[in-house]
């Protein structure tokens, strides 16, 4: 049996009311809600924990699969995600394969060095948070040239155009350059400053005022001589032997031109006597008798004195050292 409920109308009414309200008032179910403009999310993406060297540097870890190349372009996008600083590759490093790297929390300008060392390439950093890796031509073209300094330099006591080419080598490529004004003897040097700078400081060296000494060689061998004072000369220096004189024309600062006197005086030494003992020889009496024929026509100097005692197996000679040299040598 079924029982009916008599509602009043009034009542009615406001049961439906209610029931209007509660409706406008619930979400519907498969709707998710709208979050407005004013309302902040409810769920948010995290981002990846950075880490940080202990003087406040961020740190990446670079670990891909060994034995591959990898673009550099990837592992530049790795940096700047795991620190947060860019890197950009420039000129022909674009898109260069690098062997896969392996490092493990680096700071940016050590992921940086390393990844400009596999292919020989540039890099700088370009502002507190950007760094750039290219190739030489490009570096060259962009940041070399920003540096670029000219100078006049003016020397006194040597041509400018000998002194030129003296410091020539010392240009940077492809950036530096010398250029000679005769007339005023001057240099007009275009360069990196600190190649500026030293091309300053040898043309400074190579510009003293130049001394002219004239060595007799009245023992030595005058041509072996000069050939060691070779070695005490000075770029700017020079060495002129005069055969028939045995004199060698010197031309060098004056601390050089005293350097070169001691060594003459050491050189061109008087004749020495020295006695060689013959009893280590195994030869006979003509045969001794031919050694010093031999050294008589082919070794010792004219007005040597040169004796053989035969009897104690000794000789004496009074001669140049470089004759002495000669005639051990034979007797070893």
């Amino acid at each position: 049996m079924r029982r009916c409920i008599h509602i009043a109308p009034l009542t009615l009414i406001v049961l439906l009311a209610m029931m209007h309200e509660a409706r406008a008032q619930a979400p519907d179910a498969g709707v998710p809600p709208v979050v407005g403009a004013s309302e902040e999310a409810t769920t948010a993406i995290a981002a990846p924990a950075r880490r940080f060297s202990p003087d406040g540097k961020p740190l990446t870890t670079l670990i891909f699969p060994p034995g591959q190349q990898v673009q550099i372009d990837s592992i530049l996008a790795k940096i700047r995600t795991d620190t947060g600083i860019t890197v950009e590759a420039r000129g022909q490093a674009r898109g260069q394969p690098i062997p896969s790297p392996l490092l493990k929390d680096a700071t940016v300008e050590e992921a940086v060095r390393w990844i400009a060392s596999q292919r020989d390439l540039m890099y700088y950093q370009e502002s507190p948070t950007v760094w750039i890796i290219t190739d030489k031509q490009t570096y060259t073209q962009t940041q070399l040239t920003k540096q670029v300094i000219r100078t006049v330099i003016r020397p006194i006591n040597v041509p400018a155009t000998e002194a030129a080419k003296l410091v020539q080598s010392m240009t940077t490529p492809n950036v530096g350059k010398i250029d000679v004004d005769a007339r005023t003897n001057q240099l007009i040097v275009t360069d990196l400053p600190v190649v500026v700078a030293a091309i300053r400081d040898a043309v400074k060296l190579l510009d003293q005022k130049v001394y002219t000494r004239v060595f007799t060689i009245k023992h030595a061998d005058a041509q072996k001589v000069m050939d060691i004072l070779q070695e005490y000369k000075s770029p700017p220096g020079k060495l002129e032997l005069i055969p028939r004189m045995r004199q060698i024309v010197a031309e060098d600062t004056f601390e050089n031109i005293q350097r070169m006197e001691v060594m003459v005086n050491i050189l061109d030494r008087g004749p020495e006597m020295r006695v060689y003992d013959l009893n280590s020889l195994d030869v006979a009496g003509e045969r001794i008798k031919d050694l010093q024929g031999y050294f008589e026509k082919e070794i010792i100097t004219e007005g040597a004195y040169m004796q053989f005692d035969l009897q104690n197996g000794v000789m004496i000679l009074i001669d140049l050292p470089h004759v002495h040299e000669k005639v051990q040598k034979i007797l070893d």
